[in-house]
């Protein structure tokens, strides 16, 4: 379970990272959280889902099963992480 929480918040930081910069959107950061709960969680985080709120502040939330040692409980991690949306102003 322990690994399987590092990596969903793991890929909602890297998907906040995306969504949050100047030009980046919500979609994308949602895109990019679930490549990377696939790609680099693959067998930790089983089955990622992704999901996210926009705004001033953008919000990513990785849910997934983690490998279960007693068969028939699952067990799920579910994390989220937000930041701020950069943007320019003027002093």
């Amino acid at each position: 379970w322990y690994a399987a929480r590092n990596a969903a918040i793991t890929a909602a930081q890297q998907g906040v990272d995306t969504g949050r910069g100047l030009g980046g959107t919500l979609a994308g950061g949602e895109s990019a959280a679930c490549q990377y709960a696939a790609q680099a969680a693959a067998g930790i985080l089983r089955s990622p889902a992704c999901t996210g709120a926009g705004g001033v502040t953008v919000s990513i939330t990785v849910c997934g099963n983690a490998p279960s040692l007693l068969p028939g409980f699952p067990v799920r991690a579910c994390e989220g992480q937000r930041g701020p949306r950069e943007r320019f102003t003027t002093p």
